[in-house]
């Protein structure tokens, strides 16, 4: 739910439009990669964020 409310999704999608027309720039590859990290971390950050008690800790035991 939280990669929808963030458009994770389309974001995505829009990085990888971007890669289809400029597959040969490794600069733009890694900033794709880098994106995709940042949106996972953003998301588990932000999900971590409303759990608490017993959720949050199996949230955390998922994570890591």
């Amino acid at each position: 739910m939280v990669h929808n409310q963030r458009r994770d999704l389309l974001w995505g999608w829009v990085a990888y439009v971007v890669l289809v027309f400029h597959w040969f720039n490794s600069l733009l590859w890694l900033a794709v990669r880098d994106l995709y990290a940042d949106q996972e971390e953003t998301s588990n950050v932000h999900l971590l964020a409303l759990a608490d008690g017993p959720g949050l800790a199996c949230y955390a035991e998922t994570l890591y």
